[in-house]
């Protein structure tokens, strides 16, 4: 989760996203935002589900 964190905080395009998107509340992202964290990544939902 640091690493996701890490890639999030060197990306700022995807930062400002994710905090348009909504609020978030220690360290919880809402759906919008993790479909959008999934999206900059390439991953699908289908991918995620199965980690």
């Amino acid at each position: 989760m640091q690493q996701l964190r890490n890639e999030i905080d060197i990306c700022p395009a995807l930062k400002k996203k994710i905090k348009q998107a909504g609020n978030t509340r220690r360290h919880y992202y809402t759906i919008q935002q993790l479909l959008l964290i999934l999206e900059h990544f390439c991953i699908t939902i289908d991918e995620f589900e199965q980690l």
